[in-house]
């Protein structure tokens, strides 16, 4: 083996020592995170609350309402949110419409080539509930919080976390994804306001 093909070899396995390196700081999963909210946005999130309390009804899966009223607490929107049987007596009910979960996968080729050869997969992501008054009959809005995109199992994912679209964690333990999730409920402001007067 001649000097030159030992330099070639040896950078090729510091090429890869980086690529392993940076998968690793930046994590082996990347998944998508919701359309940035605009300033304008921001700024009606910042200015709007309900001075109301929201209790959560159990779903058949609690997993889906409890996240619900987790959700809800982080938008900083609502007085209070419990769920239903903690506040009897709140002003609104909300009410899990449909569960939203990612896709099961096994990354087999990712996991035989250490990471190299990535998968990606399509998910979604957000919450779909109704609100109604409690107690009453009448209306309910439906708020339909949902986005898709592509998760990337495997070293590429640490090169993709660089963007500021995407994060290494779970979207909604990231401060965006509730602002988003806030946005989107402020767009039924005014419908939000009629259940409650």
């Amino acid at each position: 083996m001649t000097r030159r093909n030992i330099y070639i070899l040896c950078g090729i396995v510091a090429l890869l020592l980086i690529i392993m390196a940076a998968g690793l700081i930046g994590g082996c999963t990347s998944m998508i995170l919701p359309r940035s909210p605009s300033h304008a946005e921001l700024a009606r999130v910042s200015k709007t609350r309900f001075h109301v309390s929201i209790g959560v009804e159990k779903d058949e899966n609690p997993l889906y309402s409890d996240r619900l009223v987790q959700a809800l607490r982080r938008t900083g929107l609502f007085s209070r949110v419990e769920k239903l049987e903690d506040l009897p007596h709140a002003d609104l009910v909300a009410r899990v419409n449909r569960h939203i979960y990612g896709t099961a996968t096994l990354p087999i080729l990712t996991g035989l080539s250490l990471g190299f050869i990535p998968t990606v997969v399509s998910e979604e992501w957000g919450e779909v509930f109704t609100l109604h008054a409690n107690n009453k009959g009448g209306s309910s809005v439906t708020i339909d919080f949902t986005y898709r995109g592509a998760t990337v199992l495997g070293w590429v994912a640490g090169f993709l976390n660089i963007s500021s679209d995407r994060t290494s964690t779970d979207p909604r333990k990231t401060q965006r994804f509730y602002q988003a999730f806030a946005s989107v409920i402020c767009t039924q402001e005014s419908d939000i306001r009629r259940l409650i007067e």
